[in-house]
């Protein structure tokens, strides 16, 4: 049993069966399948704390989680009511003091048009704002997909969270294609922040083309102003899944178990050196020999070959649904630029 899976409460116990002495903390480590090195990290970790305090700190980070999300879901409702706002200001529109003030506007198509702007029922929370500014654009329903049709149509990015055997911190970024399952950026830091996320975002787009839509969580990450700036800039869209579904993005939570179960869980990672070496290993694996079934158990960079002839287009512009890509059959098959 590995030591990351014990939960805090059986940590203390452990401790706590070596401070009463009746055992060498040698013998105890041997019991419970852990090295001393784990041990004197726990011990470092929750040492002062008893098992009461343990479950009262739990419950405490259960709360700031639950705050986390509907600050994010706030702050996304915020930006759609701009976003909703800017589009009618002007003298074809009311502006946004009448919808601030009436909490709904004209429908271009005719009718009323209700934006909800607080609420759980059947029109409040988050994705009712969504959908509601999605109908107001042009008057039609330009509802966001919900499943990649082509190569570059839909990427998704998330993190994965895991630590070294000496216990530092390992953050890793994950890019993927949706369609493809090609995973084009996995890589590993002690800490990631939002002008990295860019950073890694611009070398996979400058070697595969941009993307037409971005699917990610509502992590602080993801939704930063310098991130939201830049994919503007790119005319890259976002598709934000609720708050507290990972379901919603499930092509990266698939990726997530694979990662674990085929890599993560099989090595032992000393140093950030090494996870680097191990983990570009496994995703030059995991995109050119391994098979997926999804894919009729092609490799997903044989998939794209073989779906994408043609050489795609280098650079930021997003490719359309029409650039050729999928329909091109009669230029010879090049290399995965993976």
């Amino acid at each position: 049993m590995k030591g990351k899976r014990y939960t805090t409460e059986d940590k203390i116990r452990i401790l706590r069966e070596a401070d009463r002495g009746e055992q060498t903390i040698q013998v105890i480590c041997r019991e419970a399948n852990i090295s001393e090195v784990t041990f004197h990290r726990w011990k470092k970790q929750f040492g002062q704390l008893e098992v009461n305090e343990a479950r009262r700190l739990k419950e405490l980070e259960r709360e700031n989680t639950e705050l986390k999300k509907m600050l994010a879901e706030s702050l996304l409702k915020n930006r759609v009511l701009e976003a909703v706002c800017e589009l009618w200001s002007g003298p074809a529109g009311g502006g946004c003091g009448d919808v601030l003030a009436t909490g709904g506007m004209p429908d271009p198509a005719g009718g009323a048009l209700d934006l909800p702007l607080s609420g759980t029922g059947a029109h409040g929370g988050g994705a009712a704002v969504e959908e509601t500014a999605a109908r107001v654009v042009g008057g039609t329903r330009a509802r966001l997909p919900t499943q990649a049709t082509h190569r570059g149509h839909v990427w998704t990015w998330d993190f994965i969270a895991d630590a070294t055997v000496r216990g530092g911190a390992l953050r890793l970024l994950a890019i993927l294609d949706e369609h493809t399952r090609e995973c084009h950026v996995l890589w590993a830091e002690r800490a990631l922040r939002s002008q990295d996320l860019l950073t890694w975002l611009q070398k996979a787009i400058e070697q595969h083309g941009a993307p037409e839509y971005l699917r990610s969580d509502n992590g602080s990450e993801f939704i930063a102003k310098i991130v939201q700036r830049w994919l503007a800039e790119q005319r890259i869209k976002t598709i934000y899944i609720e708050p507290g579904s990972p379901w919603q993005n499930g092509f990266e939570e698939s990726f997530h178990g694979r990662f674990r179960d085929e890599c993560l869980n099989r090595e032992q990672l000393w140093t950030l050196t090494e996870a680097r070496v191990v983990i570009e290993d496994f995703r030059r694996k995991y995109n050119h020999e391994r098979p997926h079934s999804k894919l009729g158990y092609e490799s997903p960079a044989g998939f794209a070959a073989r779906l994408c002839p043609s050489p795609i287009p280098v650079g930021l512009r997003p490719p359309s649904i029409g650039d050729g890509q999928a329909e091109n059959k009669h230029t010879a098959s090049t290399k995965s630029l993976d």
